[in-house]
């Protein structure tokens, strides 16, 4: 299946991103490598952070990394507290994994949003996403990694880019919610685990 969705080059840009991940220990790598996936899909804005799942899927934001979501949209958003209320971040924190925007609206068909939220996101050009969300089990905590447009419409391709790069960056984002929490805290890859991602990198198989 996914010969028939990504080239050779696409194979490459792939392996490259999950092996910078693997040794992203800051925020300004952090921000390169979701910067990067603009090679692979197509979208217009970015953000992502950890939340900490306090009861039923609500959650308490722990971490922000606003990439390049409009800043007013993001500052309203906490302010206000949506991610309380918000059906796609309800639905980020409880079942996990990738969501479509569209899906989720149409299985919550009739959700009446109680402010006007959704018109200010229309406003800002955040109409149409994907949303892919993992949970860290050492902790009561999530991620969840939120990529929008106007016109960013299902694709088979952007859905498999980000099923195999999203775990990645997840681990990159918890190790820095880490590190920046236990500054004296030194993660590394062990030599072994370098030379399997260089030779994964250079297209061998098992």
């Amino acid at each position: 299946e996914y010969k028939k969705l990504f080239s050779k080059s696409d194979a490459i840009a792939l392996l490259e991103m999950i092996y910078r991940a693997s040794s992203c220990n800051n925020e300004d790598e952090f921000r390169v490598l979701m910067n990067g996936l603009h090679s692979l899909i197509s979208f217009e804005y970015s953000f992502c952070g950890i939340g900490k799942i306090v009861a039923k899927g609500f959650i308490e934001p722990r971490i922000v990394v606003n990439i390049n979501y409009p800043t007013e949209a993001v500052e309203l958003y906490i302010a206000r507290k949506e991610y309380l209320i918000d059906p796609i971040a309800r639905k980020a924190f409880t079942d996990f994994g990738l969501q479509y925007w569209g899906d989720t609206a149409k299985v919550l068909k009739g959700y009446k949003h109680p402010t006007d939220y959704r018109d200010i996101m229309v406003d800002f050009g955040l109409i149409d996403g994907y949303t892919y969300s993992a949970r860290n089990f050492k902790k009561p905590e999530g991620s969840s990694f939120a990529f929008a447009g106007r016109k960013m419409k299902r694709d088979k391709r952007a859905e498999a880019v980000l099923e195999l790069v999203a775990p990645h960056l997840h681990e990159a984002l918890v190790r820095i919610g880490n590190l920046n929490a236990n500054p004296d805290r030194d993660v590394r890859l062990s030599p072994r685990e370098h030379e399997v991602l260089k030779w994964l990198k250079q297209g061998k198989t098992t």
